[in-house]
């Protein structure tokens, strides 16, 4: 009877250590591996982003702060990872300091300088603007700077991007400024 448990916690081991060491391999064979953008690349991505938002906001803005990191990158739990770089963008718009937009821009998967901006073009470039306000209007220590508040509300009414106005009525709430 022993030795029939000792076989069988003998395989069981041999079992878990073969899933072990397959899913490990697997994991380091199926990882996505980005090449690390150059000075010059980087240099290019944040030219590139600053002639669009200016382009499609109409006004000028000034660049905060700029970094990329180039990282390995896993899920928790798992084998898999990935190496990519991460560009990390900090803008203000001169005309309204309200406006100060956060955002990052992962080169995961881009093959291109031209891939990478066409991607930040599709899925980002419209809401970072409006979505700055709302951010504005998260931020529970802040005061409102009225003007500036105001202009850049009726600016996102007239893109038809109003999501500022749930964050707006519980900062109003918050300070019972209603």
């Amino acid at each position: 009877m022993k030795q029939i448990q000792i076989i069988t916690l003998f395989f069981l081991c041999c079992f878990l250590t073969s899933c072990m060491t397959t899913a490990a391999t697997y994991g380091y064979l199926e990882r996505s591996i980005s090449p690390k953008a150059t000075k010059e690349q980087q240099q290019q991505v944040k030219q590139q982003v600053m002639q669009l938002l200016e382009k499609e906001y109409k006004q000028p803005f000034k660049l905060e702060s700029f970094e990329y990191k180039y990282q390995t990158h896993n899920r928790p739990g798992s084998f898999d990872f990935a190496e990519y770089g991460t560009y990390y963008f900090k803008i203000e718009a001169v005309d309204n300091p309200v406006i100060v937009m956060n955002f990052r821009i992962d080169d995961m998967k881009k093959s291109s300088t031209n891939e990478l901006i066409e991607g930040f073009k599709n899925k980002k470039l419209k809401d970072l603007y409006c979505g700055s306000l709302e951010s504005y209007y998260l931020n529970l220590e802040t005061e409102i700077s009225q003007p500036y508040a105001n202009e850049a509300e009726k600016y996102c009414d007239s893109r038809d991007q109003a999501y500022y106005k749930v964050p707006k009525e519980r900062y109003l709430q918050y300070f019972n400024l209603k």
